[in-house]
């Protein structure tokens, strides 16, 4: 059966995740805010973006979306908020098959930002248990994790890690990069650090090919 009227490279995007993979940017507030870490997630990026040109990219900037807290997700549920838009953050990472968290640590952890992401995730989760369903949340999502702002980096990122493998995502194997020290724009000049971000967007891009939708 020859389909017709639909281009090619159409096709082969809908059907095949190595060739259109989906790589979902989640920047918290300092992240956002922060030169040092909006290089270094721009330095993954960029290196992705020439092992897999035809890479699709979705960056969220969480302070641009009104995410709340102690609220429902179940729209016939009296603590529903019709303006919360968390599902938006949601449906984005349902659809990505990378996820890329950046943010600046904050006394070891990551900003309020990913926090409140992370504790809605918790409740959505909780509430398929309590219904009998227990598919994983994220199911065969690759992540990687920058974090920066000082000693507190590193715990930041590995508390980060290991709240979203709780919803079945999958560390990458080099997917952690933080940067612990103080001085603005000192990292440029890190070797060490330098090469684990080009570590990430390598083994990020390796286990991309991996994942199936």
């Amino acid at each position: 059966m020859v389909t017709r009227g639909v281009p090619v490279e159409t096709l082969r995007k809908a059907a095949d995740p190595v060739t259109a993979p989906r790589v979902l940017v989640l920047r918290g507030q300092r992240s956002f805010e922060d030169e040092d870490n909006a290089w270094a997630l721009n330095q993954v990026l960029r290196r992705l973006k020439a092992y897999i040109p035809t890479l699709e990219l979705q960056d969220m900037a969480l302070p641009s979306y009104r995410i709340l807290a102690n609220v429902s997700n179940d729209p016939d549920d009296t603590l529903f908020a019709p303006d919360d838009q968390f599902p938006l953050v949601f449906d984005a990472l349902k659809q990505a098959d990378i996820m890329i968290v950046a943010s600046h640590q904050h006394h070891g952890f990551p900003s309020a930002d990913i926090v409140r992401v992370l504790e809605r995730l918790a409740d959505l989760a909780h509430a398929r248990r309590d219904a009998g369903e227990f598919e994983p949340l994220l199911n065969k999502m690759a992540i990687a994790i920058i974090t920066n702002g000082g000693l507190g980096a590193y715990p930041a990122a590995l508390a980060t890690a290991g709240a979203f493998s709780r919803f079945g995502c999958t560390l990458a194997r080099h997917g952690i990069a933080f940067w612990d020290g103080y001085e603005k724009g000192a990292m440029t000049k890190d070797k060490s650090f330098v090469l684990s971000l080009d570590r990430i967007a390598n083994d990020i891009s390796d286990l991309c090919a991996a994942l199936k939708r």
